[in-house]
């Protein structure tokens, strides 16, 4: 499985969790985290505030934390992205 059907399989599983798909932003978040990036250098690259992104991560987490069913926060996703895949 490629990133990017991983990242369809995330969309596909917080659309069934919230009704409402990823947007632009939280995709980005999701990626910068995966890959340890810093929220302000993803609110560079994304032309927001670094607040506004710490904000949408955090709602992203929660949301990914009750669809799976355990307690994520930045430092443990990429684990649980990773459980995900296999």
């Amino acid at each position: 499985m490629d990133t990017q059907e991983v990242f369809k399989e995330i969309d596909n599983l917080v659309f069934s969790q919230t009704g409402k798909h990823l947007d632009t932003l939280q995709i980005g978040i999701l990626k910068g985290v995966f890959n340890g990036q810093k929220y302000a250098k993803i609110a560079g690259e994304y032309k927001c505030s670094e607040g506004h992104a710490r904000d949408k991560g955090y709602e992203l987490l929660h949301i990914l934390s009750e669809a799976l069913g355990e307690d994520l926060n930045k430092s443990n996703v990429r684990s649980a992205i990773e459980r995900l895949i296999i």
